[in-house]
Parts: C-alpha cells; structure tokens; sequence
C-alpha cells in the first residue's frame, strides 16, 4: 500500500478528505505520502475539529511568509512572530490554500498578541499575504469581519474564482456592494439572519450571480424586534436565480406574521431543486391544492420539510421524477394528518414504490392493518437501494387489544425478513413498538446472514434482563450492531410535564371559555394575546385580540404529544416549554443559552414555575450522563483492544517522529542528542525468539531493511534460517501476486477516470 503509484494516492486522499484523523495519519507513512496529502489538507486548513488557539506551528507558518520590513513593523507594535523564513519550510503550504476562514484566522492571530488593535493589523496583513500568495479563492467565511479584503493589492484576480460564500446580515451592505462588483460566480450561498433591518448589499450580491446552485438561509435573530418584511428584498432576487437552484435550504424561526406569498412565488419555480430542506414552518399549510400541482420537481433527490402533512407529501413525491434518495418527515406530524389517515398513509406507500426506486432513507408512517402490511412488502420488494428505515407505526386512529397489537407488530418483523433488501441497515421504530421475546428471537435468527443491523426504539420493554440478555447474544454474534432506546428516561418526565402543564378544566379549541382565565395552561391563555394602550399608557386587562391556539399551542395536553414534546427537547428545540413564563427565575434563561437555544429571548416570556425548571435541567442533565457512560464504555472497549506494550511504543515513536517533522527548525532535527537516526527498546530474548520465528512462518520476515541486524539476531537468539525455504518463497510469491492484482485494478480504474 505504501508503493502505490502517486495519482493513484492522490485519489485515495482525496475520497478521504473530510477524514482529518486518517490525513494526519497518512503524514506519517513516508515522504511520497507526506507530499500527498499536504496539498489536501491545506486546501482548507481552517476547517478541522481542532484547537486553533493553541496551534502556534500554524501561526509560524503563516507569519513565516511574511517580508522582513512587515515582521519589523509589527514586532514595533509587540507582536511576538517567529523568527524563521519561509524559505526553510520543506513545502510551500500557502501555494495549496484555497479558502479564508475569518473567525479561525481571528482565532489564530490572537496567538501573536491579546490586544485587539495589534490582532486587527496581524489580519490586516495576512488578508493581503493571502491575496498574493494563494493561487485561487474558492471559500470564504466572512462572520466576524472586520477588513474590506476587496480592496487589498490582487484581491480582484483572487476574488474572481470565488465559488462558496459564507456571511451573516449583520455585515454591513457596503461590504456586500464590494463583493457584487468582484465574485460573479458563486456556487454556494450560506447566509445567516441575524439581525431585523434588510440588507440590500446581500440582495445586490444574489442578482448579479451567474451560477447560483446551492442557497441555505437559517434565521437566527431575537424576534421580539423582527421585522419579517426584511425578506421580501433578499427573496425577490433570490426568486429570480430559483430556476437554477440545485439545493435550498432555508430554516425559519416559527412566527406569525410571515409573509408566505414569498414561498407561493419561490417554490413553482424550483424546476431543476435536487435538495429541498425547509425547517420550522408551521403548519405549511399557505401551500394549497392547486399550488401543490405546480411542485414538479424531475431532478429532487432529497425531501425534507418540517410540518407538512403525508397527504401534501404525497402528491410532491409523485411529481418527482424518480430519482427521491431520501425523505424526511417528523413523526408528529406524519400520524396528525389532514383527512383520512388510513386511506392517506395507504396511498402514501404507494406512491413511496411507485415513485421512488431509488430510496435509501425513508421516513414512513403507516397503521398496521393487513392493506398496510401488503403495500409495506411492496415496498421493501421495489425500494432495493433501502438502507435506513423508520417506522412511524402508530396505533392512534384504530383500537387494537394487545394481543392484536404483538401480532400486527410481529407480522411487520416477519415481512422485513422475507422482503427488506441487502442494503438495509438501520431502522428505527417510532412510537411503542414492542414484540414478545420469542418473535425478537425468530427475527434476529432469520436476520443472522444479512450485514449487521443498527436498532433504535422508544419502548422501555427491551431494557427487560431477559430481552438484554437475548440482544447482548446477537450482537456478540455480529447480527446486531447497536440496539439502543431512550424511553424511560423521556416518558418519566413526559408524565411529569404532563401532570404539571396539562389543563385543569375541560377546555376547547373552538371556542374562548372565560371561566379558564386563571388556568395558566389552558392553550387559550398560553396564545399570543394583543390588548389596548389609551392615552395615558394604561394597559387594558382584557385582551383585544387573542390567537386562535392549536394542537401545539400546548403539547401537554395528551400524554402522546408530550412523549414528543421531551424529544423534541432532546434534541435542541424547546419551544413546547418556552410558553410558561420565568421572568422571576433568569437563571432558566442563562441555562437554555448555555445549551445553544436562543428561545429563552423569544417573545414567550416566563412566569412563576420553578419546579419545571427544575425538571427542565434534571433531565438535560440525565441524559448527558447515559450518552456520556455509553460513550465511556465504548471508548472502553476501543481502548482494550489496543491497550499493549507494544501499541504504547508504537505511538510513541510516531508521537517523536510527529515532533520532528512539524514542530522543529531544520537545524533542531540535526541534533543526535535529541532525535537519534534509530530508536530501540529493549526486548524480552524468548518472547523476541517466538515472535520471530512467527514472522519468518508467516512470510514477513526477509524484506531489505536492517540484514546487518536480522543476522545478528540470528546469531544471539541461536534462530536457523534459510531464506531460500520453498515454503516462505512460495507464500510470499503468493502475497505479491494478490498485492500486484490489486495494483493492477487500481491502475485499470485511474485509466477509466483519466478517459472520462
């Protein structure tokens, strides 16, 4: 493997270049490797998992480039730099860079001095270090900055090629005037809302693209003071290039007062949409009957949109052209359907394997009825390309006595042996999907010569020692890979949020009932409420007007929603909890921040409910100790497979060889005293004679390396040897043979990529 041919190398790395652990390993194979992947990992070095503020080698390098009259100039100001040259570097890594991350470059700067005047001239510049020196600008991450970089020296030639932009609304329109007049072929456009005035620079910027394909919006704004007709500008251009998108993704917070004409026009026009993504809309119901008709996408791939019925689903999937690889529906609002759910998710399957044959993730709602099971089998037997599955079989709409129920769920296992294609690994049950040991047993048996299958399930049924001890069993044979639930940790404070937010009366969403004024959690009261202001200030008690509530008004009302309400929570939206007030209790505030949710700034305000915040930061806290314990005991199991004598030397030689290769001076790697040409350790005689004996049995003994030392081992450790022996010959004849079989092949299929 380390004998491959470079191109062939090159390609490798390439598929491997969102794999960071893998590149820095490959460095330290040996010098063809090494000059491999370093183009590939510089291509953006601002983008990996690691800790910039502490990687001062990047510093030096970057700072390394730098001309001597710019380092005297900026050690004037303080700033400490290093005193090596560029020229001393065994690559010239800036020549392979294609992209500016501005929020690491700050981080990065921040290492040559804490003062912030000092940080903005070391950015200043590197910008213009950049500008020189890198060949093309592919990617540029401009939050947080604070330099027009558009009018530093080369900064046309560079900014021309710019194909990916990230930004934020709360730069300044200028600085968007600036890139319009330069970047003309932008690819991919990720833009971040972050503030209620509109920015006609981000509008000017989408007009005078050529190439647009690729456009993600994700709100991120307080919206007590949004002004929601701040997108009417930025989504008219947009509306315009909708012809060209390839992928859209937009993420709205949940508001009433959007302006949806912006969607009706938007979406029609999507005619070549590959990836559809739209999140955090409520209800989608602005999107009617004869609108719906016009959502004809030939070309999309993936669908994944928050609140939309399977009914809506439906008729999309059906105007597509064949090519649907993934769809994503939330369970909640896959079973509370518009209409009929029977006869819905019954067409619904249908147009799944009528549709979409080449399905590979699959959100699928459906009741267990015989009709269901049927249309379910085709579908397996149609959708070959299958590899994730989840399963919303819910029981809501029909009446099922629990025999009925462990039948039907056992007649969906059955099925998914006779009929899921090879490619499914995953699937995921939804609601309480539960099965007697002995049809679990009968299913994981007849699963055993398939590839290894992933479980997740909601039902506190399998945590049973004697469903454990049968799970442990397949997965100890290799039928099961992971079979994981979080139920009884969700529906223990689902029920308490349940008895604590449910209503205290009867109450109806149809019709105001002023007798439920002092029930804090009558939906009616937890609705957005608007009330009158006279001229004095005085604030009418008695609202003017009051939102008419829905189901989500108040999810605790049925112990079912509540159940989704906690895992929704669980993973990062607690809108279903943001509408009891703590204005009294600004901690809950500070604690929903420091988990990534802004709702605690919403326009939901807080009252006097400190035992649900209590039961808010119980469960967050829950749940970080059992991931945290299983990530524990898988780091575990990693660890004892590795932990030897043997690994441990190993990682520290590369450990060593790391220090000289990246962090020492090319003077520092000459001194013997530290770093000697050979490491040794010492060695047990007898077990040194075994495992020598192994390697010459195994073929792995004669290679080139070391003889003087291989013969002197000989001779202390009393080993005959022939290297001549027919036995040894003909088994490393055999390796070879494989070995250039596979090289072979691999030159076969660069051939066929250089053809193409």
């Amino acid at each position: 493997m380390s004998k491959l041919n470079k191109d062939i190398l090159f390609l490798i790395f390439e598929e491997l270049q969102d794999d960071s652990k893998s590149l820095f390993s490959s460095l330290m194979v040996n010098r063809i490797w090494c000059e491999t992947v370093i183009p590939i990992l510089w291509r953006n070095p601002w983008c990996y998992d690691i800790n910039y503020s502490n990687k001062n080698y990047l510093f030096m390098i970057i700072a390394s480039y730098l001309s001597d009259d710019i380092k005297e100039f900026l050690t004037r100001q303080g700033i400490q730099l290093p005193s090596v040259s560029f020229q001393s570097l065994l690559f010239d890594y800036l020549s392979f860079c294609r992209s500016i991350n501005v929020n690491t470059l700050n981080t990065i700067t921040s290492i040559g001095s804490s003062l912030a005047y000092n940080q903005f001239l070391l950015q200043q510049e590197f910008y213009c270090l950049f500008m020189k020196k890198f060949p093309e600008l592919k990617c540029l991450d401009m939050n947080l900055i604070k330099h027009q970089i558009f009018y530093f020296p080369e900064a046309k030639t560079r900014l021309e090629s710019l194909c990916e932009l990230k930004c934020d609304t709360s730069i300044d329109s200028s600085y968007f005037y600036g890139l319009a007049s330069l970047c003309q072929n932008i690819q991919r456009l990720i833009i971040i809302n972050e503030i209620s005035k509109s920015n006609s620079g981000i509008a000017k910027l989408i007009e005078v693209q050529k190439n647009l394909k690729y456009f993600e919006w994700t709100d991120n704004f307080d919206d007590d003071y949004f002004n929601y007709s701040s997108y009417n500008e930025i989504f008219l251009e947009l509306e315009k290039k909708a012809g060209f998108l390839h992928h859209l993704e937009l993420s709205f917070l949940c508001f009433d007062d959007f302006d949806f004409t912006i969607m009706q026009r938007l979406l029609p026009k999507l005619h070549k949409i590959k990836t559809l993504n739209i999140n955090k809309i409520n209800e989608f119901d602005f999107i009617n009957g004869s609108l719906l008709k016009m959502l004809v996408y030939n070309d999309l791939e993936i669908l994944n949109i928050d609140s939309i019925t399977i009914y809506k689903a439906s008729i999309i999937i059906e105007n597509s052209g064949g090519h649907l690889k993934k769809i994503s529906l939330k369970p909640y609002d896959s079973i509370y359907c518009e209409g009929d759910f029977s006869e819905v998710s019954l067409t619904f399957i249908h147009k799944i394997y009528e549709n979409c044959p080449l399905i590979e993730y699959l959100s699928l709602p459906f009741l267990p009825s015989k009709n269901h099971l049927i249309e379910f089998e085709k579908l397996l037997q149609v959708c070959q390309n299958l590899k994730s599955l989840i399963l919303i079989t819910s029981n809501y709409y029909i009446r099922e006595i629990y025999e009925e129920m462990l039948e039907n769920r056992g007649e969906i296992l059955k099925i998914l042996v006779r009929s899921a294609p090879t490619n499914l690994r995953e699937i995921r049950f939804f609601d309480e999907f539960n099965v007697s040991l002995e049809v679990l047993e009968e299913f994981l048996e007849k699963w055993r010569d398939r590839p290894a299958l992933s479980v997740l399930t909601s039902n506190d049924i399998y945590e049973g020692e004697d469903y454990k001890n049968l799970i442990n069993k397949y997965k100890n044979n290799g039928v099961i890979k992971s079979f994981r639930f979080l139920f009884i940790i969700i529906i223990s404070f689902a029920h308490a949020f349940y008895i604590l937010l449910s209503p205290k009366s009867e109450i109806s969403l149809e019709q105001y009932n002023t007798n439920n004024n002092d029930d804090s959690n009558n939906p009616w009261n937890l609705a957005p409420s608007y009330s009158q202001i006279d001229n004095n200030g005085n604030i009418n008690s008695n609202p003017l007007m009051i939102q008419i509530p829905d189901k989500n008004t108040n999810m605790f009302i049925d112990i079912r929603t509540s159940l989704f309400a906690i895992y929704l929570f669980l993973i990062g939206d607690s809108s279903a909890l943001s509408n009891w007030p703590y204005t009294e209790n600004p901690s809950i505030a500070q604690f929903f921040l420091s988990i990534g949710d802004s709702s605690a700034l919403s326009n939901w305000t807080y009252t006097e409910n400190p035992s649900i915040a209590v039961l808010i930061v119980l469960f967050s806290l829950l749940v970080v100790v059992y991931l945290m314990n299983l990530l524990i005991g898988l780091l575990n199991i990693a660890i004892e497979e590795d932990n030897n004598r043997v690994s441990y030397l190993m990682q520290k030689a590369e450990i060593l060889a790391e220090i000289e290769l990246f962090y020492l001076l090319p003077h520092q790697r000459r001194w013997k005293t530290w770093f000697p040409e050979v490491i040794h350790y010492y060695a047990d005689v007898d077990k040194t004679r075994v495992e020598i004996k192994r390697l010459i049995k195994e073929g792995e003994w004669d290679t080139k390396e070391f003889t003087e030392m291989r013969k002197n081992l000989f001779k202390v450790l009393q080993i005959e040897h022939n290297p001549v022996d027919n036995e040894v010959v003909l088994e490393k004849l055999k390796s070879h043979d494989e070995k250039l079989d596979k090289l072979e092949e691999l030159e076969r299929l660069l051939k066929e990529i250089r053809a193409k």
